[in-house]
């Protein structure tokens, strides 16, 4: 009997590259700028979902539609001049996609990031061919932890979700998974193994992709 076709969806930021640094010190140069002081603790709090969910939070909830995409275009533009010189994968990225590959196992990124962002990881590391399908955060309405992304992408594989394999860095990323009815495997490179422990839609918590075969999640 063959194998039931599996997925393996990937978050971008912090999960295929450890660039989260960055976009914090894009975040604090930004809002400095429009003369805004917050400490990390307070971006990360208020950091997640899509970019314009981001804005609308932290700028105003009144800001035109017109304004939100302005002001999230000059934010993520700064981030990609501050990381484009140090973008890399995280460690064994590549050997990882190309086992899996060899697997015939379909792989997707699920991300909230905008398609520039998308763009410069993809093809300035040369892996956009290992994905059949890209879904960004200028696809879905609700960013994570709503499910929408991952259940589009299951969807759009004719995939069933209980055959997603989602990799994520970030708590609300897998909130996001476990939403979607999908496995995880959690990377600490921006929160700790302890963030992640006791929570039951994670199989495997990884510092890299050289601590997991993809067979092991067959």
């Amino acid at each position: 009997m063959p194998r039931q076709q599996m997925a393996f969806i990937f978050d971008m930021d912090g999960t295929l590259v450890d660039n989260m640094a960055f976009h914090m010190q894009a975040w604090q140069k930004f809002l400095s700028s429009l003369g805004v002081e917050m400490t990390e603790a307070e971006v990360q709090q208020q950091t997640h979902g899509t970019i314009e969910q981001c804005i609308r939070r932290i700028c105003g909830e009144e800001l035109s539609d017109a304004a939100v995409t302005t002001l999230a275009h000059q934010k993520e533009a700064l981030y990609r001049e501050l990381y484009k010189p140090h973008l890399q994968p995280i460690n064994g990225l590549r050997e990882f996609l190309q086992i899996a590959q060899s697997l015939e196992i379909t792989m997707a990124l699920g991300t909230s990031a905008m398609k520039p962002n998308i763009d410069l990881v993809l093809d300035g590391l040369d892996i956009a061919a290992y994905f059949t399908i890209c879904v960004g955060g200028d696809d879905v309405t609700l960013g994570k932890p709503h499910p929408e992304t991952f259940l589009t992408i299951a969807q759009q594989l004719d995939i069933a979700p209980r055959y997603c394999v989602v990799f994520e860095d970030s708590v609300i990323g897998i909130e996001a998974a476990q939403n979607a009815g999908m496995r995880a495997v959690a990377l600490t490179t921006s929160a700790p193994a302890s963030a992640f422990t006791g929570q039951s839609t994670v199989e495997y918590i990884i510092q890299d992709y050289s601590a997991l075969n993809p067979r092991q999640l067959l």
